[in-house]
């Protein structure tokens, strides 16, 4: 029963490390010139490197869920995954004590700003990549496959609900001015 239970939650972590960086390919690819300007934004390297870094990280982020989809490669996958989000994570910490918040993260879905709650979101993620890396047991049985997906579209949901209300906090942020209570009201 462990075993199944752990081949069960290392399967669903793939399955969604596989869809989160399909997304993230097709983000970045979607709009190439908008994400040159969003890494050369961070800053990290001479701004005329940004067009092939985008290249290249669409490249290894569409390389990622096929390796992720193939039980031979899966660990593989995973370890590259782990290197892309604490890549990523490490980019957006540089630019965090340089002070320079107001850069988009570029990570696809709902526009943010770089926080440090992004760098332990792609922390945490790492973690969740290394533990497939580890080891990993293909599944046998059309049951154990679709408890796999079951369980990575469980995560996927939580993973868009988390985002929206991210979202829906930043806009709230952005255009609701705060309130100073009174001198000796409600100060409790």
């Amino acid at each position: 029963m462990e075993a199944a239970l752990a081949t069960l939650a290392k399967g669903g972590a793939a399955a969604f490390l596989a869809v989160l960086f399909a997304r993230a390919a097709l983000h970045k690819a979607s709009d190439r010139a908008h994400m040159q300007g969003l890494v050369a934004d961070y800053a990290l390297f001479p701004e005329q490197a940004a067009a092939p870094a985008v290249i290249a990280l669409i490249a290894l982020e569409s390389l990622c869920p096929l390796m992720l989809a193939i039980p031979a490669l899966t660990q593989s996958g995973a370890t590259l995954a782990c290197a892309l989000l604490l890549l990523y994570a490490l980019a957006m910490a540089i630019n965090l004590l340089r002070g320079r918040r107001e850069i988009d993260c570029g990570c696809g879905g709902e526009s943010q700003h770089i926080s440090w709650t992004l760098v332990a979101r792609n922390v945490a993620l790492a973690a969740c990549a290394s533990l497939v890396s580890l080891s990993y047991a293909p599944p046998s049985g059309f049951a154990a496959y679709a408890g796999i997906w079951a369980a990575a579209a469980a995560a996927w949901t939580c993973w868009l609900v988390s985002e929206q209300l991210a979202g829906n906090h930043a806009r709230m942020r952005a255009t609701t001015p705060s309130y100073v209570f009174p001198t000796g009201e409600g100060a409790r």
